[in-house]
């Protein structure tokens, strides 16, 4: 794994300045890019910043390099422009981390802005890859048949699992754990997710509202932890102002490590009622510290648990309400899954994502350099038919 920091320090400094300085090459290019007439104007650039002294010519790689890109580079000015010009020579690879495709995909989940600059970096880690990383094998086939639609030149593509939350599992070895600055007055559910319109809040509330009207004192407090995202104000106007459920339903944020580890030891279960995923962490943050897990069958989610998670359609509500009722009218029920989590599921830790990720460089590194020509990086985002 010491491909990850040979050289680092070496290597960063001069990518951040050549990043910033390639905007007039980016613009001409762009310029002369073809679009289809529908697509949405250029998003407007940030100036270009060159650290005094900074060479703009020069070359950050040395021949047989691979650039690793792990991370969320959109907020990089010209990033994709300073590596595509680097990797000219044909003698540097690159691999480069898709999580997933929700911001092009689906953009009615994020705001326009967003979702465009996204749209554009997905298509440029795309065309400078020689290979591609996701998070699942369902994003491989999303992003496979993106590649397909959208006209962008092939690459291999490999799924590597995420490692479970090891500050949790860390946290939930305590013998004790103190109680949390909230506890609950009476058993409860566990949502653990950002609260975005896209992870289906909506559902708990409808099912919630009705397992009040059914179970009445009985029914368990649902807890979501998470912090507010996009597009759940009314959603939150409604949890808390609707006198059926206010005091069932509890938002609660900046939750730390051990107040988490807290709340999965003593819920009753957990639910993630998501609509579409890259992976699903907390359905796989569930299960690693042994809690039955009621999930939507959307996307990702299957993949992550398995037989494990006991699955509905995610626009299905009733069948949620179904899945919940049972869980908490029937406890021998979600006892009998956890005995079975607990035998047969495997937590994945950081250090095996780190050696699948590894591995690949050095495949990579050992591979001969395609002789074709790179394509520019720099394209305008265009929608998929």
């Amino acid at each position: 794994m010491e491909h990850f920091f040979r050289g680092s320090k070496r290597l960063l400094r001069p990518l951040y300045r050549r990043v910033t300085y390639r905007k007039g090459v980016a613009d001409a290019i762009a310029t002369a890019a073809t679009a289809p007439s529908a697509a949405p104007p250029p998003a407007p650039r940030s100036p270009p910043f060159v650290a005094s002294g900074a060479d703009p010519d020069q070359l950050l790689f040395q021949s047989g390099d691979v650039c690793i890109s792990l991370s969320a580079t959109w907020g990089l000015p010209h990033y994709a422009e300073a590596i595509a010009h680097n990797k000219r020579g044909g003698t540097v690879k690159c691999i480069n981390l898709i999580y997933d495709l929700i911001p092009t995909l689906y953009p009615q989940w994020l705001p326009s802005d967003a979702s465009r600059l996204v749209t554009i970096w997905v298509r440029q880690q795309i065309v400078n890859a020689d290979h591609l990383l996701t998070i699942s094998e369902f994003q491989k086939k999303e992003i496979e048949k993106y590649i397909i639609e959208g006209g962008l030149p092939a690459r291999p593509i490999d799924a590597i699992r995420l490692g479970d939350n090891p500050p949790l599992l860390s946290e939930l070895d305590k013998r004790a754990l103190a109680r949390p600055r909230y506890t609950p007055t009476k058993e409860f559910v566990l949502c653990v997710s950002t609260l975005d319109v896209r992870k289906n809040h909506q559902c708990l509330y409808h099912v919630w509202r009705r397992l009040a009207q059914e179970l009445g004192d009985d029914c368990p407090k649902l807890l979501l932890i998470g912090v507010v995202h996009q597009f759940v104000r009314d959603f939150l106007y409604q949890i808390r102002h609707d006198r059926l459920v206010n005091r069932l339903i509890v938002d609660l944020s900046d939750i730390t490590d051990e107040e988490l580890a807290w709340y999965y030891r003593n819920c009753l279960f957990t639910v993630y009622p998501s609509m579409y995923e890259g992976w699903g962490l907390p359905v796989s943050e569930s299960l690693a510290v042994g809690k039955y897990c009621i999930a939507g069958n959307a996307a990702s989610l299957p993949e992550v648990g398995g037989d494990l998670v006991d699955y509905f359609d995610p626009i299905d509500y009733p069948a949620c309400y179904r899945l919940a009722h049972r869980a908490i009218t029937d406890p021998d029920y979600v006892r009998h899954r956890e005995e079975q989590i607990r035998g047969s599921y495997k937590p994945t830790t950081w250090r095996m994502t780190a050696k699948q990720i590894s591995r690949l460089v050095d495949e990579l590194s050992r591979s001969p350099t395609a002789p074709n020509a790179r394509r520019t990086a720099n394209i305008v985002a265009q929608p998929v038919a």
